[in-house]
């Protein structure tokens, strides 16, 4: 690969950082899951940005040429920018109730298909490779995480030695309760 393609690749700004829109790319390339839907998404994204506005407008509208009229205030108008600015908060609310549910559920199978991916991964993996890789083994505050202990002596005894610590520990001559 050469240079000029790992930064059309990358799209790298100037201080060596991805752009916005490229990792956007990346995710959706990463992540198919995302793409499924996209542009339903966007236009009900588009309609439930529209609808906020309408309200505003509606109101100006109302008090302007409803009841600021010249000749007093025309209710049949007031009435009718009502009833168009109801319609248009449903339409606005279904709107967003259904761009979220269908964020909400392709989130939630991307990250199940992801575990999947991951557990997949892990699982394909050679046994003597798991095996060689110190990252991941012990739990952090475990006795056999200190670094002494994983280049002095085998995974084993470090596995042997922590069980040992951790349920000899503590002494069963100390008192179980506090008082006692």
């Amino acid at each position: 690969m050469t240079a000029s393609t790992a930064t059309d690749d990358r799209a790298l700004d100037d201080r060596g950082t991805e752009s916005a829109t490229a990792t956007l790319r990346r995710g959706l390339r990463m992540m198919p899951e995302f793409r499924r839907g996209l542009p339903a998404t966007f236009a009900l994204a588009l309609v439930a940005t529209a609808g906020r506005v309408v309200v505003p407008i509606a109101v100006q509208q109302t008090l302007d040429r409803g009841l600021g009229a010249a000749g007093g205030p025309d209710i049949p108008l007031v009435r009718e920018l009502v009833a168009i600015c109801a319609l248009v908060v449903v339409v606005t609310a279904v709107a967003v109730y259904r761009m979220n549910v269908r964020l909400f559920r392709t989130t939630e199978t991307a990250l199940a298909n992801l575990r999947v991916r991951a557990f997949r991964h892990v699982h394909d993996l050679s046994v003597l490779h798991q095996q060689g890789s110190a990252a991941g083994t012990w739990s952090p505050g475990s006795p056999a995480t200190s670094t002494s202990c994983r280049s002095s002596c085998s995974g084993a005894a470090c596995w042997a030695w922590s069980a040992w610590a951790s349920s000899s520990w503590p002494p069963s001559s100390w008192p179980s309760t506090p008082g006692s």
